[in-house]
Order: structure tokens, then C-alpha cells, then sequence
């Protein structure tokens, strides 16, 4: 089956257009629910490809894109060069496991996209509103769009880009000086869970390596 528009996976009739690029049916599922609380979104397309994903961007310029880091024909990395190449605006959402793709970090460390744990769907909620916060804050043709947003966007978000509770611990850790291993055990997940949070701890305190969080 092919690329899914305006489907069985609408959420809201909200203001951010956001597509979905993922072949499980059952993570499709997931993402629905975790979007259905906030009435931010408007799904408006399923890719099951990456193809499918660059033609559904390409048409419908959404405002985000929900991306799965292993999809294929092409991946990931391939999607985001496809993105900058082209210029479009769609804000890329990787959704990942334990590890990120070496090719796929290095496509994305000029911050063409976000990494979010797809096992820790709280996170994903928070980052999708800090996003939305960005969106708005671009010139926009639609001044009462950007109004509506914004009135979505809770104050305490728009504010200030918060850390998740398990972000806190990991952070808090970091600086006593815990390497990625011992944190793991303590928090009893692997090293490279602990990887993926700091990748994300970095982007939202606005630093870009362990040393420089330790100072902050």
C-alpha cells in the first residue's frame, strides 16, 4: 500500500500540518494516540518509504515531518539531503532506537533535525511543542496562523526549553563526573539510550559537547 493522504490517521483539524514516515502499522498507531492528546496537529499524510516520504514533502510542504531513523528506499540521511537540497522548510523529527546511523548524525549536525527516543513518547510530545514554538517564530504570510499556534503552545514551553525528568538525571549525573557507562547502569539502560539523551540535552541547553554542559 502506498502513501496514505488525509487517511484513517487525521488527528485534528489543529494548525501544524504533520506527516508520518514509518512502516509499522503499530508505531503509526502509537504516534496517533501520543498526538491525539494535543490538538496542535493536523496529520495529513503516511509514508511507508522514504520515497514516499521526499514525494509527500515535496507536495504538501508539511510543517513537520515524523520520520522512522531506519526507513528505507533511501534513508534517512538520504531524506535529509534531499530536504537541504531543495530547500524546503519541513522540519524533520527522527524517531530512533538505542544507536543513531553515523551517516544520519552527520547529515543532521548542522541541526537539519531532532532526535527523539521512540520508547519515551512523553519526550516526543515535548519536543514537538518546542518545535512548534521555533515554527513560530518565523516570518509568516499568515499572522493569525502563528497567533492560533501560539495560543496551543503552553507559556511554560514557549518560555524556556525544559529538561524531561530522566534529561535531569542523566545531566545531573554527567556533572559529578559519571561516564555514559555508569550512568547506564545506574538508570539501567544502555550506553547508547544514554547517547541519544545527551545528543538531545546538548541541542535544547544550546551546547555541543559533555564539557561544556558540566559548566552550564
Amino acid at each position: 500500500m502506498g502513501a496514505i493522504i488525509n487517511g484513517d490517521f487525521e488527528v485534528s483539524n489543529s494548525s501544524l500540518s504533520l506527516i508520518i514516515a514509518d512502516d509499522h502499522p503499530l508505531m503509526r498507531a502509537g504516534i496517533k494516540e501520543v498526538l491525539s492528546a494535543d490538538r496542535l496537529y493536523n496529520l495529513t499524510a503516511v509514508a511507508q518509504t522514504g520515497a514516499e516520504c521526499i514525494e509527500i514533502i515535496q507536495r504538501l510542504r508539511p510543517d513537520l515531518a515524523l520520520v522512522d531513523i531506519n526507513i528505507s528506499k533511501p534513508g534517512a540521511a538520504d531524506i535529509l539531503r534531499e530536504l537541504k537540497a531543495n530547500r524546503w522548510q519541513t522540519r524533520i523529527c527522527f524517531l530512533t532506537e538505542d544507536q543513531i546511523p553515523p551517516d544520519v548524525l552527520e547529515a543532521a549536525k548542522d541541526g537539519a533535525a531532532v532526535f527523539v527516543n521512540e520508547r519515551f513518547p512523553e519526550d516526543l510530545r515535548d519536543r514537538l511543542r518546542e518545535i512548534a514554538t521555533e515554527l513560530v517564530s518565523r516570518p509568516s504570510p499568515t499572522p493569525n496562523r502563528s497567533a492560533t499556534i501560539r495560543a496551543a503552545i503552553s507559556p511554560r514551553t514557549a518560555a524556556k526549553r525544559h529538561l524531561t525528568f530522566r534529561q535531569n538525571q542523566i545531566a545531573t549525573m554527567l556533572k559529578i563526573g559519571s561516564s555514559n557507562r555508569e550512568i547506564a547502569r545506574v538508570l539501567g539502560v544502555s550506553e547508547g539510550t544514554i547517547k541519544v539523551h545527551l545528543h538531545r540535552i546538548y541541542q535544547r541547553i544550546g551546547v555541543s559537547n559533555r564539557t561544556q554542559l558540566a559548566a552550564q
